[in-house]
């Protein structure tokens, strides 16, 4: 981080941190206002002119105290605040790269730590943080930057929330395989719509091309063709061969890129093979199924000697989109726009309407079944 933005975000964190108070002077505070409450209970309550006093006799001589004139009582004024005395919060600047429960791992320039979080303080892999220290060696997160993007899904313990799966970065690699589990294009274009939808460029990497035959080749060509029409990214790639390692690690030169797919499709054999000295643990698909064990369960985030970073996150059995309404949807299949505009109805869903121009185009042969396929689930599932 250059000194001057370094500085900057010290100052706002500084601003926006300057009224804050420990729990134990929040609980000083409560203590004092409660003294406070206790003693204006016990103070004694004024005597009205001329009423007899509980202990004396009726016809008993009122004081001969000088009449005042009657006037509406007035409140106990409040106390004046506090004056907070405390220097303002010095923090410091880190990456996070590694998330637990209730820790976090922060990067500085030469240091990692462990950091406790805040309850309901959203963090995630890549965001940028400013923390404190306390006593004891303790280490606090009490601010974050704001994100250049972020890659989501649905959070599957929380309904109608969401997972941030990683922050700040450039490129989503949708990672499938040609075989073992064999890739299915409605994952990809989820993906590709997350990454979109968060800020972030998207490419497509097919893996284990060593496992199918010639035929098999040209038939995933086939699946293939409508993305790159589309533009997608696409990486040919084989861990076992060596093939297209050469051009992944071009694309992600320098760049900070999130690995996302399906259990089993090699993307922490991919990441080995960029990053020797990572030694990510890998493993076999199952046999009975064909579905890859989970061998990643954290997130981790690794910076090369070249300036990339790499991001592993854990295998996937679906992924999930959030809640997005039909139109953001249909723009997320940019093929339809064409056929889109002969719908008879401009809130068309292209699914059961008639006169639908998609539908049309669908029947001709002028779409792609399997990416019209996908968007009719997710366009379902926000239904």
């Amino acid at each position: 981080m250059h000194p001057d933005d370094k500085r900057r975000f010290q100052e706002r964190t500084q601003r926006e941190f300057k009224h804050w108070h420990t729990f134990d002077e929040q609980k000083r505070r409560k203590e004092e206002a409660r003294r406070r409450k206790a003693e204006r209970a016990q103070r004694p309550r004024p005597r009205t002119r001329g009423a007899p006093d509980e202990d004396e006799e009726p016809g008993t001589e009122p004081t001969t105290e000088r009449p005042r004139p009657a006037r509406a009582r007035a409140s106990v004024p409040a106390p004046a605040p506090e004056v907070d005395e405390r220097p303002a919060l010095a923090l410091e600047c880190a990456r996070v790269v590694g998330l637990a429960r209730t820790r976090a791992t922060l990067a500085t320039e030469g240091e990692t730590l462990e950091a406790a979080l805040v309850p309901g303080f959203e963090l995630a892999i890549g965001d940028r943080v400013g923390f404190e220290r306390l006593a004891g060696g303790l280490v606090r997160v009490r601010a974050r930057e704001p994100r250049t993007s972020v890659f989501a899904r649905p959070d599957p313990s929380r309904p109608g929330a969401r997972l941030v799966l990683a922050a700040n970065v450039e490129l989503v690699l949708a990672v499938v395989a040609a075989r073992a589990p064999r890739w299915k294009p409605g994952f990809v274009d989820r993906v590709w719509l997350a990454a979109s939808e968060g800020g972030a460029a998207c490419a497509l990497v097919l893996n284990k091309l060593d496992l199918v035959t010639a035929e098999e080749r040209a038939e995933l060509e086939g699946e293939l063709a409508p993305y790159r029409e589309l533009g997608l990214a696409i990486v040919r790639v084989s861990v076992a061969s060596g093939t297209g390692l050469a051009e992944l690690a071009e694309l992600l030169r320098g760049r900070s890129a999130v690995f996302v797919g399906p259990s089993g499709v090699g993307k922490s054999s991919l990441q080995n093979a960029l990053d020797p000295l990572g030694a990510r643990a890998t493993g076999a698909v199952r046999a009975s199924d064909g579905k890859g064990r989970h061998t990643t369960t954290a997130s981790e985030w690794r910076r090369l000697a070249d300036g990339t970073v790499l991001i592993d996150t854990p295998g996937v059995r679906q992924f999930g989109l959030a809640a997005l309404d039909g139109r953001e949807l249909a723009a997320a299949f940019p093929e339809f726009a064409g056929p889109a505009a002969h719908c008879r109805f401009r809130d068309c869903s292209h699914l059961v309407e008639p006169g639908c121009g998609v539908q049309a185009a669908l029947a001709a042969g002028a779409l792609d079944r399997r990416r019209f396929a996908s968007y009719a689930r997710m366009r379902a599932a926000l239904a």
